[in-house]
C-alpha cells in the first residue's frame, strides 16, 4: 500500500475455512478462521512476499454446533479470541510470549457471540486493571466488559445497553470514546460514542 491508489498484491496464502479476524504485532499476523477445530492461526509475515503458517491452535473448551473463531485482538503479549455463540466458552485468552507456541491461559462463557474485541489498560478504583470490551450479539447488552487482569480467571466487569433491539457488530476505541457500531434496525442508530472514562458505567 504505499501507493494507496494503486494497491500491489504481494502474495496469497490458504490458511483453510475462511478467516474471520486478523490483527498484527511485529512480524506475525494473528488470524481466527471459520472452523470448528484449529480456530487460531499465526502467520509469519516477516517476508510479505512469502506468509507462511507457523502455529495453529484449537479452542479447548469451544463445544456446540458453532465453535467457530470470529474475533481476535492483540495486545501486548496475549491474544484474546471470540467465537460465535456455543456450548462452551465464547472468550479465550492465550500468551503468545513465543508466537512459534502460542500457551492457553484461561477462557469464559458470555453466551453470546463476540463479535468483535478492544483490550485496554484502564484505572479503576484506584488499581490498574486490564479490559476486554466484547462486541456481543446479545441485544440488551451490546457492549460486554470483561476484567483480563488475572486470564487465568476471567471476570465479568461491567455492560452497556443501547436500547433497542440492534446487536453489536464491531468496537472502536478513540481516547476515551468507544464507538459501537450496530444492526440496522429501522428507527435505530447504527452508530453508539460512549464515554470509556469510566468503564463501569
Amino acid at each position: 500500500t504505499t501507493n494507496p491508489v494503486s494497491p500491489v498484491l504481494l502474495s496469497t496464502l490458504h490458511t483453510g475455512n475462511g478467516l474471520f479476524a486478523v490483527d498484527v504485532a511485529g512480524v506475525y499476523a494473528y488470524a481466527v478462521q471459520n472452523s470448528s477445530s484449529l480456530q487460531c492461526r499465526v502467520i509469519d509475515i516477516s517476508n510479505p512476499a512469502r506468509p507462511v503458517v507457523v502455529a495453529s491452535r484449537s479452542l479447548p473448551s469451544a463445544s456446540g454446533s458453532f465453535p467457530e473463531g470470529r474475533s481476535i485482538f492483540v495486545f501486548r503479549n496475549r491474544a484474546y479470541v471470540g467465537t460465535y455463540e456455543t456450548a462452551g466458552s465464547e472468550f479465550y485468552v492465550f500468551d503468545i510470549t513465543n508466537p512459534l507456541n502460542p500457551a492457553f491461559l484461561g477462557s469464559k462463557a458470555v453466551n453470546h457471540s463476540v463479535r468483535n474485541i478492544v483490550v485496554r489498560e484502564e484505572g479503576v478504583g484506584g488499581a490498574v486493571r486490564l479490559l476486554a470490551y466484547l462486541a456481543s450479539s446479545a441485544n440488551n447488552s451490546e457492549l460486554q466488559v470483561l476484567d483480563v487482569t488475572d486470564p487465568v480467571h476471567v471476570l465479568d466487569f461491567s455492560v452497556f445497553d443501547a436500547q433497542g433491539s440492534g446487536s453489536a457488530t464491531a468496537l472502536f476505541a478513540a481516547g476515551q470514546v468507544m464507538w459501537v457500531a450496530r444492526q440496522q434496525v429501522v428507527g435505530e442508530p447504527t452508530v453508539v460514542a460512549l464515554s470509556a472514562a469510566d468503564p463501569l458505567h
